[in-house]
C-alpha cells in the first residue's frame, strides 16, 4: 500500500519504469489460473489459499483502479462525439471535417476501451475466485471447530493421557538436564548465572516490596484529597503503578532466564509462549485491580461492594490464569508435543474452570440492588442501577446474559468432545472481556481528562448523559468492532475487504459512493448546517429586530432562511460527494411513488407550510379559530402549526387544514375588533333613557374606539322583556371580554340606580277544576267525569 502510494506520488517520472498494462494483465491471469488450479484440485493448504488470496485481492484492487481511470478517459472521448451532435442519418450528408473527427474519435473510443473491458474482466474473475477461497477456508476452519475428540468424561481415555504426559515430562527433563550439563553450554552457565541470580532478585522485590509500597503511596495520595472528591490524579498513578512494576518484575525474570539461555529442544515450544502468558497475567492483575479496586472503593469503576469485589478481582486474575494455561496448551498442540485425543483430555478440566469462572464474574457484575453500603461517594449519588435505563445499563446486562450463556456452552462443549469450539469460544470471550474492560478504562480515563482540562478534579457523574460520553463511547466502539470481528473468527483479509468496500465505495448508478466521499458529504453539510444555524441566529438578534417588521414576517423570514440553507448544504455536500444530481433522478422517481402511496399527506403539509410562511394569512401571534379551536398562533413549523389557547393549553395543527379548511382570523388585518353587550328591560320602561345610559357606558370606556362610534340597537319585543343591543368597536381585540365585562358592570349598576326593571320569564298556573275528595267506601267515578285538567300559560303578570 505505501510503495503504491509513493508511486503514485512520483508520477510521471516513473511513468517510463513502471509495467505496462499488458504485463499487468499477464501476471493477473496467471495469479488467477493457479488459483483455479488450486481450487479445482482442493490438495492447497489453508496457508497457501491465504497468500494465494491476498495477491488476488491487491491485483483486483489494481485492476478496479485502471477500470476507473480507463474510464474516465472513454467518457470524456465520449462526451467530445456527443458534442458533434447526433450522426447523420442514412443516405444523409455532413462535412468532411466533422466526418473524419467523427470517426477518429469512435476510433479513440474503441482502443479505449478494450483495456477497459480486460481490467473489468480481471476485476470480476480475481472477485469470483475470493469469494470461492472465502467459502473454502471457511468451511475448512468450521470442519475444524466441530471436531470431536475423546471425552474426558470417559475414563478410559485417561490412562493413555497420563501415559503420554508422563513421556512429555521425562522428555522435558532429561533434555534439560542434559541441556545444563553440556560441556560446551558450561561457560555460557557460569557467566550467565549470577547475572541470572541478580535478576531474579531484582524481580522480586519489585514484586513483594516495590509494588506494595507504590500502592500504598498512592492510596495515601487519594487520601489526602478533599472528602467527597475523586481526584484523576491519583487514579492515574494507581494505574500506573499497577502495571509498569509488575512489567519491571517480568523483564528482571525474562532478562534473568535469557542470561542462562539453555539451548534445550524440548522447551523450545515456549519461545513466544512465555512472553504472550506473561502479558495475559500482567493484564490480568492490571484491568482486575483497575475495575474491582478491592483495597481502595474509590478507584473502583463498578458499584460494587468490598465482597464483591474481592471476589470480582479474584475472578478476573483466575481467568488470566486459565488463559495464560490456554496459551501453553496451545503452544503444545502447534508444536505436537502431545496428540490431539491427549490435549483434548487435558485442555477439558480448564474449560470447566472457565466455565465456572465466567458464571461467577457474571454475578459479581450483578447491580447492586440490596442497599449494601458502598463507600464511593459518587456511586451512592448515582441512580439505583435496578431502574437504570441507560444503554449502559443495558449493555452490561447483555454481558451478564453473554457470560452466563458462555459459561455453560463451553464446559458442555468440551464435555462433549467439541473441545476445538470450546478452546477457540473461551479465548475469543477472554480477548472480548479484556478488550471491553481496558475500553471501559479508557472511557473513564478519556472523561477524567476532560474534566482536569476545565478545571475539575474529576468526572461529574451527573454529567453521564452529556455529549462527551457519547462521543467517547461511540469512538471506542468503532475502534474495538475490527478488533472483535478479528477475535470472533473474522480474518484480516474479510478486514481488508470491508475497508476496500468502504475506501473505493460501491456504485449508485454511474456514481461511486465511498467513505471518504461520504465523510465529505457529512462534513460540507454539518458546515452548512452551522453557518445556516448562525445566520438564522444573527437575523433573529440583531438584523431583524431593527426592521419595521413584525414579529410574524421576522418568523417567516428566519424560518425562510433556514429552509433554503438546509437545501443548498444539502446540494452542495451532494455535489463535493462526487454524485451527479442528475443520477437522483432514480432516487426521485421512487420517492415519488412513496409520495403518491404514503407521504402525500406529509408533503402537503410541508407545502402548505411554506404557502403560509408566504401569504402569511396566519402570522405569529394572532388570534385564530380553526379546526374547532380557538387561540393564538405560537410557532409555524414546516408540518403543523401550534396554537395556545385561552386555557394556556397547546394545539397542534397540520398546515394542510389552515389551507384547505376555513380560518377565522380576528388579528389579521386590524387588532381592533367589535363587542356585544345585549341588554333586556322590562316592557313599559324608558327606552331613550335605556339608550342614553347604553351609550354613555360605552363612550365612557377607555378602550372603546370614538369612530365608529357606539350606537344601541333595539332588537325584539320578546315574550318576557325587550331585547336591546350595544355595539361599539375596541383598540385592540384581545381585551374584547374584559372590555364587555366592564360594559355590562356598567350598565347593571346604571339600570338599576335609574330604576329600570331588568326582567326574568314568569309563569301563571290557573286551576280549572279539582278531583273529589275520596273516601275507603266510596266508588271511583266513571272514567272521564271528573277530569284532572291543569293548564298553565306563560305571560308577565
Amino acid at each position: 500500500m505505501v510503495l503504491s502510494l509513493l508511486l503514485y506520488a512520483a508520477g510521471p517520472a516513473l511513468a517510463s519504469d513502471a509495467p505496462s498494462k499488458d504485463d499487468h494483465f499477464a501476471t493477473w491471469k496467471r495469479t488467477a489460473d493457479r488459483a483455479q488450479a488450486a481450487l479445482r484440485t482442493d490438495r492447497a493448504s489453508t496457508s497457501y489459499l491465504e497468500r494465494l488470496r491476498d495477491q488476488l485481492a491487491e491485483e483486483r484492487s489494481a485492476a478496479l483502479k485502471i477500470s476507473e481511470t480507463t474510464d474516465v478517459t472513454v467518457r470524456a472521448l465520449q462526451a467530445q462525439l456527443d458534442a458533434l451532435g447526433p450522426a447523420p442519418e442514412e443516405g444523409a450528408q455532413e462535412p468532411e471535417t466533422l466526418s473524419n473527427q467523427r470517426s477518429q474519435l469512435l476510433i479513440d473510443i474503441g482502443e479505449a476501451s478494450a483495456p477497459l473491458l480486460e481490467a473489468n474482466g480481471a476485476f470480476q474473475r480475481a472477485d469470483v475466485l475470493i469469494k470461492e477461497m472465502d467459502r473454502r477456508i471457511r468451511d475448512r476452519h468450521a470442519a475444524d471447530l466441530l471436531t470431536r475428540y475423546p471425552s474426558a468424561v470417559f475414563i478410559h481415555h485417561w490412562p493413555e493421557t497420563i501415559t503420554e504426559l508422563g513421556q512429555w515430562a521425562g522428555s522435558l527433563v532429561a533434555d534439560t538436564y542434559r541441556g545444563f550439563l553440556d560441556p560446551n553450554k558450561g561457560a555460557t552457565l557460569s557467566d550467565g548465572l549470577p547475572i541470572a541470580i541478580v535478576m531474579s532478585v531484582f524481580g522480586l522485590l519489585f514484586l513483594f516490596y516495590a509494588l506494595p509500597i507504590s500502592v500504598r503511596r498512592v492510596e495515601a495520595l487519594r487520601a489526602a484529597a478533599p472528602e467527597g472528591s475523586r481526584p484523576f490524579l491519583p487514579d492515574l498513578a494507581n494505574a500506573v503503578v499497577r502495571l509498569v512494576v509488575p512489567a519491571l518484575a517480568a523483564g528482571c525474570f525474562f532478562l534473568a532466564w535469557r542470561s542462562i539461555d539453555p539451548d534445550v529442544y524440548a522447551l523450545r515450544f515456549l519461545d513466544g509462549a512465555v512472553t504472550e502468558v506473561v502479558v495475559d497475567l500482567i493484564l490480568a492483575y492490571w484491568l482486575a485491580h483497575l475495575v474491582f479496586s478491592p483495597i481502595y472503593p474509590p478507584h473502583r469503576i463498578f458499584s460494587v461492594d468490598d465482597k464483591a469485589a474481592r471476589l470480582g478481582c479474584q475472578t478476573a486474575i483466575g481467568i488470566g490464569i486459565v488463559s495464560a494455561c490456554e496459551v501453553l496448551l496451545d503452544r503444545l498442540d502447534r508444536h505436537g508435543q502431545l496428540s490431539p485425543d491427549a490435549l483434548a483430555v487435558v485442555a477439558t478440566p480448564f474449560m470447566i474452570m472457565g466455565g465456572a469462572l465466567f458464571w461467577t464474574l457474571a454475578a459479581v457484575l450483578k447491580p447492586q440492588t440490596d442497599g449494601a453500603a458502598v463507600e464511593d461517594s459518587e456511586a451512592m449519588e448515582s441512580e439505583d442501577a435496578a431502574g437504570d435505563t441507560s444503554v449502559g445499563a443495558q449493555f452490561l446486562a447483555f454481558v451478564r446474559l453473554a457470560l452466563k450463556v458462555l459459561s455453560v456452552v463451553i464446559p458442555v462443549a468440551a464435555i462433549v468432545g467439541y473441545v476445538r469450539l470450546s478452546r477457540d469460544t473461551f479465548d475469543a470471550t477472554v480477548q472480548t472481556i479484556a478488550l471491553l474492560t481496558l475500553a471501559l478504562v479508557l472511557f473513564h480515563a478519556v472523561l477524567n481528562v476532560a474534566a482536569l482540562s476545565v478545571g475539575r478534579t474529576h468526572f461529574d457523574p451527573k454529567d453521564r448523559k452529556s455529549l462527551l460520553p457519547i462521543l467517547t463511547a461511540t469512538f471506542l466502539g468503532l475502534a474495538l468492532l475490527p478488533i472483535l470481528a478479528l477475535v470472533w473468527g473474522a480474518r484480516p483479509s474479510d478486514i481488508a475487504d470491508i475497508w476496500r468496500l468502504m475506501s473505493d465505495g460501491v456504485r449508485l448508478g454511474d456514481a461511486r459512493i465511498s467513505i471518504d466521499g461520504f465523510l465529505t458529504l457529512v462534513l460540507v453539510f454539518s458546515i452548512g448546517l452551522v453557518a445556516t444555524r448562525w445566520l438564522q441566529a444573527a437575523l433573529r438578534t440583531t438584523v431583524l429586530p431593527r426592521t419595521r417588521f413584525d414579529i410574524g414576517m421576522r418568523n417567516a423570514i428566519s424560518t425562510g432562511v433556514g429552509y433554503v440553507g438546509i437545501t443548498l448544504a444539502a446540494v452542495v455536500a451532494i455535489s463535493s460527494a462526487g454524485v451527479d444530481l442528475s443520477h437522483l433522478a432514480i432516487v426521485a422517481g421512487a420517492l415519488s411513488v412513496g409520495i403518491g402511496f404514503g407521504l402525500q399527506t406529509i408533503v402537503s403539509n410541508f407545502v402548505s407550510g411554506i404557502i403560509l410562511l408566504i401569504e402569511r394569512p396566519v402570522k405569529h401571534g394572532d388570534w385564530i379559530e380553526a379546526s374547532g379551536f380557538s387561540g393564538y398562533v405560537r410557532k409555524i413549523s414546516v408540518r403543523s402549526t401550534r396554537i395556545e389557547t385561552f386555557d394556556r393549553h397547546d394545539v397542534i395543527i397540520p398546515n394542510a387544514d389552515l389551507i384547505t379548511g376555513t380560518v377565522k382570523n380576528m388579528t389579521l388585518t386590524s387588532a381592533s375588533g367589535r363587542v356585544i353587550v345585549p341588554v333586556s328591560v322590562a316592557y313599559g320602561s324608558d327606552l331613550e333613557k335605556v339608550r342614553a345610559i347604553l351609550l354613555d357606558a360605552a363612550q365612557n370606556h377607555s378602550q372603546t374606539l370614538r369612530f365608529p362610534t357606539p350606537y344601541v340597537l333595539f332588537m325584539e319585543m320578546g315574550d318576557n322583556a325587550l331585547l336591546l343591543e350595544v355595539r361599539c368597536f375596541v383598540r385592540d381585540i384581545n381585551s374584547m371580554l374584559t372590555v364587555r365585562s366592564d360594559l355590562m358592570f356598567e350598565i347593571y349598576g346604571a339600570l338599576r340606580e335609574a330604576g329600570i326593571e331588568i326582567p326574568f320569564p314568569q309563569r301563571d298556573i290557573h286551576i280549572r277544576s279539582l278531583p273529589p275528595q275520596r273516601t275507603d267506601g266510596d266508588v271511583p267515578p266513571p272514567r272521564g267525569t271528573a277530569l284532572d285538567d291543569i293548564a298553565a300559560t306563560d305571560g308577565q303578570t
